[in-house]
């Protein structure tokens, strides 16, 4: 998200209370917010479902035509679910002089909307883990981001240390290479045990850490939506691999019917 937002970014991935400046350079986007009557593709939360919406602000003309106005403006952009125009999403802004252009509210909530989307992971998460990403989401929404990201940083050391259970009751198991070794050399130790996505990608351990211990709260949130989709990806892998293992089990126990039938 480099730069001044698109109006649906600053409505479905911007943090509350994050400032934009308003400048010469990008009075054009900004007056695209104000004015914004587009679309979002987003969480209806009385649909409980997605939903492409129908947008409108509350300012009805242009008023802004440089970089420079007096005083501060509230104002809204209402999002009408195409399915029933009575569910209404509402994302709320100001614009200062000081402090330039700040989302201050919105309903539903980022965190709601993220929720919804990631319940499917509890397939492949544990409890607890499931319920520290859920966690790292409603932290990261409400402006909190190495927080966010020790939660992410946990999932991916669970998804570690399942891959080294199954590895460990092999004959060739090194524990003390294992043991000894940083992430990365467990990864690689357990290279067959995990998801291509993550041996591949090994390093956003290296930057979930950095967050953690180095890097500001602007810069962890800044990363926070990469690494939340770079957790996803090894997740949607998991469900893959476990929806295929579950396929070729219903055709195996077919295919032995079949013979037993046939046998017959």
């Amino acid at each position: 998200m480099a730069g001044f937002p698109s109006p649906e970014e600053f409505c479905l991935k911007v943090p509350l209370y994050k400032e934009f400046e308003v400048s010469k350079d990008n009075i054009e986007n900004v007056s695209a917010l104000l004015l914004y009557a587009g679309h979002l593709d987003a969480y209806c939360p009385q649909c409980k479902s997605h939903t492409v919406s129908n947008c409108k602000s509350s300012i009805k003309a242009p008023w802004i035509h440089d970089e420079n106005w007096y005083g501060d403006l509230f104002f809204n952009i209402y999002s009408n679910c195409s399915r029933n125009k009575s569910h209404v999403s509402i994302y709320t802004f100001r614009a200062s002089q000081d402090s330039g252009i700040q989302k201050i509210g919105q309903y539903p909530s980022t965190a709601e909307s993220n929720l919804f989307d990631v319940k499917k992971y509890s397939k492949v998460l544990g409890a607890e883990e499931f319920k520290g990403f859920t966690k790292a989401i409603g932290l990261a929404a409400h402006g909190i981001g190495a927080g966010s990201l020790v939660y992410l940083r946990r999932i991916f050391e669970s998804l570690i240390k399942e891959a080294q259970v199954i590895a460990s009751k092999e004959p060739e198991w090194d524990e003390v290479a294992y043991n000894n070794g940083r992430m990365q050399d467990r990864v690689k130790l357990l290279k067959d045990h995990l998801p291509s996505f993550l041996v591949d990608h090994h390093k956003i351990y290296s930057v979930m850490s950095s967050g953690v211990h180095e890097l500001s709260e602007a810069d962890c949130l800044e990363f926070f939506p990469l690494l939340k989709i770079s957790i996803e990806l090894i997740l949607d892998q998991k469900i893959l691999e476990s929806e295929k293992q579950r396929k070729t089990q219903d055709v195996s126990k077919f295919l032995s019917k079949f013979d037993q039938m046939q046998s017959k």
